[in-house]
């Protein structure tokens, strides 16, 4: 017997054993009537739906049970914080920290115009004012998400550390950015206000950007430049030529922070806060303002003065 022939022998078997098969078989005196469905409004007939409708709705089929799984909890997008370490504000101080930045902020029309003159005419433009345009013009020259750490690290490295007393011979002045330049060096709020310009004049939005006052290791206050970037504030230090995140720390306690609407004093959300004992929330905010003798005063005079 050829191959051939046994080949068309068994096929012919497969197709008998398919005709034959129970499961298939249809009496004759039955006829055969579709099974209703349930109307849909606008449908009119339920199917299955597919895998992209499922993806759509956050559901996941499970084929092994034969059921579906509780929909998928979307994660929440994490919504930027109003300011920096996620602290809440209080209104705008009066004196102390206040007066120290309307000075400043009295001052600085008269820089700005004198910017804008320079990009118009560089040959009567001041050495600082010149030094300033080049630091941010080089910056701008970076990926927008790099920007902030370019000009971070651009004015640490061209600004020298000194205290008042060294530069101005008096124990507190906060310096314009153009200040600061032509002496070459001032302190750590001197460094917070040329970024804090800087990035303005790059086209960061006021309502990104905030010089805010901590306490440091040591209990002093420091001065720091915060800008927002995308959902996260980052922190520019002049102790640091990277970039920090806006966590609670040791080194950076929040005490105050100065937006486009002046100096405010920062506090811990009460969500966020810790329980404490009667008598222990009061004794927490005197901690603030009564200090060690040996740490009090350069902090005293960095927010009163």
């Amino acid at each position: 017997m050829s191959k051939r022939w046994v080949e068309l022998r068994t096929l012919a078997a497969l197709l008998w054993l398919v005709s034959a098969s129970p499961l298939l078989a249809v009496p004759s005196d039955v006829t055969a009537v579709p099974m209703p469905t349930p109307a849909v409004t606008g449908i009119g007939s339920w199917a299955a739906p597919s895998r992209e409708a499922l993806w759509l709705m956050n559901a996941e089929p499970v084929v092994a049970l034969g059921t579906w799984r509780d929909p998928i909890e979307a994660q929440p997008q994490q919504q930027p914080h109003a300011q920096p370490f996620g602290y809440e504000t209080s209104r705008r101080l009066n004196g102390g920290l206040q007066d120290k930045w309307q000075k400043v902020k009295n001052r600085l029309p008269a820089e700005r115009r004198t910017l804008a003159a320079c990009r118009a005419d560089m040959t009567t433009c001041p050495k600082a004012a010149r030094a300033l345009i080049a630091l941010i013009d080089n910056s701008m020259k970076q990926e927008r998400g790099l920007r902030i750490a370019a000009i971070n690290r651009a004015i640490n490295l061209t600004i020298r550390f000194a205290d008042d007393r060294q530069i101005y011979g008096v124990e507190e002045y906060w310096a314009t950015p153009l200040t600061t330049f032509e002496r070459g060096a001032g302190d750590c709020e001197d460094y917070a206000i040329a970024k804090l310009v800087a990035l303005q004049e790059m086209g960061f939005d006021d309502a990104d950007l905030r010089i805010v006052i901590v306490r440091d290791e040591n209990g002093q206050g420091h001065a720091m430049t915060a800008a927002r970037q995308d959902t996260r504030w980052l922190i520019l230090d002049n102790r640091q030529l990277g970039l920090a995140g806006d966590e609670v720390s040791e080194r950076a306690m929040p005490l105050f922070v100065i937006d486009s609407e002046g100096a405010k004093r920062l506090s811990m959300p009460q969500a966020k806060a810790p329980p404490t004992q009667p008598g222990q929330d009061m004794a927490a905010k005197a901690a603030l303002l009564v200090w060690p003798a040996s740490i009090a005063t350069p902090f005293t005079r960095l927010i009163q003065g």
